[in-house]
């Protein structure tokens, strides 16, 4: 019994990981696997201190901490919301791909049984001669088990998600609002600056007329990930990662990302 209480506990931590967990690191102190995970500098690798002061060239603010420092905390900021290799959608077959898969599966297991079934005289006489009793039971309910399988198969299949035509870009606007929410309180601390976006900007496609904020966020995503955002793109982000920051801010853990606050 103590086993099965102790697995309910993991599994709760596990489902509040994602969600909450800034509150749940808060409540531990780092052990290994976590920080092997998030407190380490082997992602993004590219940020260093003198690539990020390259990238800054020209910016409007005053930097209260050396480039150095805040392009380890940018950098951390960035990868903890960053999926790995492995977790890209590219990485697995899409849906559609694993349903036509199924349904293949489906339909053959169907056939294997039809084709049994509708075996002629002469090629079904040796199983009703030669089959024990209890072996030709056997054999008459691994033909009901066929069925089952394939029934089974087939309503797997229909049950997959096929993602629609703009999955791809649609994961990408929602990966920029997760990146937008990560970075604004290591801007915030670096400059001194609330992360606001000037809504009364002009119709130009420049993104430093959204005011710094969005311009640090738009240079910030450029050097990590070599993307050059539209000014729309980088407006619908920052509009989203702020409604959804009034709800439920993101406070870095000093362990993970350190602070800016002292330079």
């Amino acid at each position: 019994m103590a086993g099965n209480s102790s697995t309910r506990s993991h599994s709760e931590e596990v489902d509040k990981f994602d969600a909450h967990f800034p509150e749940w690191w808060e409540g531990r102190e780092p052990n290994e696997f976590l920080s092997s995970l998030f407190g380490k500098d082997d992602r993004l690798p590219h940020m260093t201190g003198e690539a990020v002061a390259a990238a800054l060239e020209g910016f409007s603010l005053p930097l209260r901490a050396s480039t150095e420092k805040l392009a380890k905390a940018v950098r951390r900021a960035l990868a903890l919301y960053t999926p790995t290799a492995a977790m890209m959608p590219d990485a697995t077959p899409g849906g559609a791909e694993i349903r036509d898969r199924l349904i293949e599966l489906s339909d053959r297991a169907s056939a294997l049984r039809n084709e049994i079934l509708s075996l002629d005289e002469a090629t079904s006489a040796p199983l009703m001669r030669d089959l024990e009793d209890e072996s030709f039971h056997r054999f008459q309910l691994a033909l009901t088990h066929l069925h089952f399988l394939s029934g089974t198969l087939r309503n797997v299949a229909e049950a997959v998600p096929v993602r629609r035509s703009k999955w791809r870009s649609t994961e990408a606007a929602r990966l920029r609002v997760w990146h937008a929410r990560s970075l604004a309180p290591v801007f915030e601390q670096a400059f001194n600056r609330q992360s606001t976006v000037n809504d009364y900007a002009s119709g130009q496609d420049n993104v430093a007329q959204l005011g710094p904020w969005p311009e640090f966020f738009s240079r910030m995503i450029r050097l990590a990930f070599d993307e050059q955002l539209s000014i729309n793109q980088v407006r619908r982000a920052l509009k989203d990662a702020r409604k959804l920051h009034r709800l439920a801010p993101i406070h870095h853990p000093p362990a993970l990302v350190p602070s800016l606050d002292k330079g």
